[in-house]
C-alpha cells in the first residue's frame, strides 16, 4: 500500500493564486510530481492569501500540524521552505514537532 504525504501549498495573496512559480496549481504539480516518483499519495492541506509570517491564522497549516502529530503522515512535502513559514521561530517549532513525531520534511 502506497503511504500518504502531507503536501502543504500557500500563497500570501489571491493575485499570487495563479501566478509565478508559486502558485497553487505549480505547487500542486510539483509536489504531485514528487509523490509519484515515490509511490506516496498526495494529501493536500492548502492556505491561500495568507501570510507567511505566523502560522497561527493559518488554519490548513495546523491542521497538518495535527495530523501529523496524530501519527496519520509521517511525510510532509512542500516546494520551498518559505511556504511553511518565514518566521524564525514557527520554523524552529516546526521542525521540532517533526523530529519529535519522527515526521520528515520532504
Amino acid at each position: 500500500m502506497n503511504e500518504n504525504a502531507a503536501c502543504y501549498v500557500r500563497v500570501s495573496s489571491s493575485l499570487q493564486a495563479g501566478e509565478d512559480k508559486y502558485s497553487i496549481p505549480e505547487q500542486k504539480d510539483i509536489l504531485t510530481g514528487i509523490c509519484t516518483r515515490n509511490n506516496w499519495n498526495p494529501v493536500f492541506f492548502e492556505d491561500i492569501g495568507i501570510s507567511g509570517e505566523t502560522i497561527r491564522l493559518r488554519p490548513q497549516l495546523k491542521k497538518m500540524l495535527k495530523a501529523c502529530s496524530d501519527g496519520i503522515f509521517k511525510k510532509v512535502l512542500v516546494v520551498d521552505q518559505d511556504r511553511l513559514t518565514r518566521n524564525i521561530s514557527d520554523l524552529q517549532y516546526i521542525k521540532d514537532s517533526f523530529i519529535e513525531n519522527n515526521v520528515s520534511l520532504v
